[in-house]
């Protein structure tokens, strides 16, 4: 199950400070990895549907530059954007009972998460707007939490089970994260 916003800040105001941009991008990447690759696809997912591509989102942190507004909010949303497109899904992690003919298991969803979660834009937009409420130079860690928790709960995963034999037809359906 997806931490709640009040861990996410807890492990973002236990970084250790940096004045290296590789060093800081890949240890926040790392906090954000941790974090999403807890999600599991409505409730009877089991965590694990995503694993969190840290090595994409790592150096698109790095190269930001600091501000001193509010002008980081779309190059922050669109690194985990693509982060979240470059990531993993591993099928089998959602269970219903409509895929008997694959045991009750997505086994069919596609590995790729750019072709399975079908909100990624959506969710990358809620982050935007809920970023926009934290400065550059933030001591607003929960803010900053909330809108990646927000962004990353309210993806939607197409998981791709199979039918009754002896058809076995691919049933996708659309499952909410947690």
């Amino acid at each position: 199950m997806l931490p709640s916003a009040n861990e996410l800040k807890s492990k973002i105001v236990a970084l250790s400070p940096t004045t290296d941009a590789t060093a800081g991008g890949m240890a926040f990447a790392n906090v954000i990895g941790d974090f999403t690759n807890k999600i599991q696809a409505g409730p009877t997912g089991s965590p694990g549907i995503v694993t969190f591509s840290v090595s994409v989102m790592a150096p698109l942190l790095a190269a930001m530059k600091p501000v001193s507004d509010n002008s980081w909010t779309s190059s922050f949303s669109n690194a985990w954007k693509t982060a979240m497109e470059a990531s993993l899904i591993t099928p089998g992690t959602v269970i219903n009972p409509i895929w008997i003919g694959s045991g009750g298991s997505d086994i069919a969803t596609l590995p790729s998460a750019a072709a399975t979660i079908i909100s990624l834009s959506a969710a990358a937009e809620l982050m935007t707007s809920g970023l926009l409420e934290v400065a550059s130079a933030s001591d607003q860690p929960l803010q900053l939490a909330i809108a990646i928790y927000n962004a990353t709960a309210s993806l939607t995963f197409l998981c791709i089970g199979l039918s009754s034999p002896p058809t076995f037809i691919p049933v996708p359906l659309p499952i909410s994260g947690l």
